[in-house]
């Protein structure tokens, strides 16, 4: 990620840790921050007392698909988390990826993509590879 960011755009490039301390002071400055679920769940959860999380324009939930799996309550708790946040202050947006899934609508709603044309949930016969 950081060949691509910050050497080809110039973006700064972070990954959380975990740690609490050296992970606001990586939130402080602005650019593409690579984090967990575990260490964002550990960042966000004061995030009324923390501008930073607050002031993050654009959220990114990828592998929407584990959504449900007993592997990631985590994941549904940040997403749940940031989805509040959102609807509370108006930022961040939130992008969610995933492979194909049958309820693409129920998803993009949970998240808050509700406009019409926000939601681009494709036929797994698309895909480059079958799914078995």
């Amino acid at each position: 990620w950081t060949s691509l960011f910050q050497r080809k755009l110039g973006v700064a490039v972070g990954v959380m840790t975990g740690e609490t301390t050296a992970d606001a002071r990586l939130l402080a400055n602005p650019g593409v921050i690579l984090a967990t679920p575990e260490a964002w769940d550990n960042l966000s959860r004061r995030w009324k007392k923390r501008r930073d999380v607050r002031e993050v324009d654009l959220f990114v939930a990828d592998d929407l698909h584990m959504v449900g799996s007993s592997q990631r309550p985590v994941y549904e708790i940040v997403v749940s988390r940031m989805r509040f946040i959102s609807s509370s202050t108006g930022r961040p947006r939130i992008l969610g990826l995933g492979t194909s899934v049958a309820n693409g609508e129920d998803l993009a709603g949970w998240i808050g993509a509700s406009k019409q044309g926000c939601v681009l949930n494709f036929h797994p016969s698309v895909r480059p590879n079958r799914l078995e």
